[in-house]
C-alpha cells in the first residue's frame, strides 16, 4: 500500500507575489515580509525578500520552518513519538501580462508565475502499518495564474483583492524500513486573499495581507490560512 506522504507545499508564498502588484508600473523595488501559516495539518512561520523590476517582473526567495500536528497526523493511522518538522526553501518568478497605468482609482493586474521548491524534514519517523518510514526530502514546481484589483479606498491607502490557481507537481524522498523510496504526485492549488497597503512619504509602503488557500495533492490535500506583514521599498521610475 502506498505510504501516506507528508508532502504539503507551502502555497503561503503566493501571497507575497500578489502583494508585488502594489507597486505601481513602471516602478522598481523591493519587498522584505515575515508571516504565519495555520492549516489542519502543520502550522510555522515564513520570511523572505522579493524585486520587482518596473512592476512587471518579479524574483523571490521564501523560507519556512513548520511542525506538523501530531495528534492530526496519527488520526490517520500513522503512530508518532514527535511532531515531525519540515523546512521549506522556494525561488519563484512572475511575470505580469497586464498592469494599469498609475493614477487610476481602480486598476486590473493578470500574472504568470512559476515557482520551484526544496524541503527537508527532521523528527520524520513514524509507524504505519507496521512498517517504519522517515520522511528526508522533498521537492516540488508550480505554475500557474493570477488575477488582482488595485483599489484606492482613501488618500494614502489602497486594497487589493486577489485570486490564483495553479498546477503543482511534487516529489519525496522517504524511508521504508530502511529502504530508499521515492513518491510522485500531482495536483491543483488555488487561493484567495486581500492585501491592505498604507503608503508612505518616501514612497515605500508597508501592506498587511491574509490568504485562505487549498491544494489536493493525494493524501496531503490541505486548506490553509496565512497572514503576511511587508515592507516595500520603492527605487523609483527608471
Amino acid at each position: 500500500m502506498k505510504k501516506i506522504t507528508l508532502v504539503m507545499l507551502g502555497l503561503s508564498l503566493m501571497i507575497v507575489s500578489q502583494a508585488q502588484t502594489m507597486f505601481d508600473k513602471g516602478v522598481s523595488g523591493l519587498s522584505v515580509f515575515v508571516g504565519s501559516q495555520e492549516s489542519y495539518w502543520e502550522d510555522g512561520f515564513y520570511g523572505g525578500l522579493q524585486y520587482t523590476y518596473k512592476g512587471a517582473f518579479d524574483l523571490y526567495g521564501f523560507y519556512g520552518n513548520y511542525q506538523y500536528n501530531k495528534s492530526h497526523l496519527e488520526d490517520m493511522g500513522v503512530t508518532l513519538d514527535t511532531s515531525p518538522k519540515e523546512g521549506v526553501f522556494i525561488l519563484g518568478a512572475e511575470y505580469w501580462v497586464l498592469r494599469t497605468d498609475p493614477g487610476n482609482d481602480r486598476g486590473v493586474n493578470v500574472g504568470i508565475w512559476t515557482e520551484y521548491e526544496m524541503e527537508s524534514y527532521t523528527d520524520s519517523e513514524y509507524t504505519y502499518k507496521e512498517s517504519l518510514y522517515e520522511d528526508v526530502s522533498g521537492s516540488a514546481f508550480a505554475i500557474g495564474l493570477d488575477f488582482s484589483v488595485d483599489f484606492t479606498i482613501k488618500k494614502g491607502w489602497r486594497l487589493q483583492p486577489y485570486t490564483w490557481i495553479g498546477k503543482v507537481w511534487a516529489a519525496e524522498e522517504y524511508k521504508q524500513n530502511g529502504t530508499d523510496y521515492k513518491d510522485n504526485v500531482s495536483g491543483t492549488c488555488a487561493g484567495l486573499g486581500v492585501v491592505l497597503q498604507k503608503m508612505l512619504k518616501n514612497g515605500s509602503s508597508v501592506w498587511l495581507s491574509t490568504e485562505w488557500d487549498m491544494d489536493d495533492l493525494d493524501y496531503a490535500n490541505d486548506t490553509a490560512f496565512e497572514m503576511t506583514l511587508g515592507y516595500n521599498l520603492g527605487f523609483g521610475k527608471k
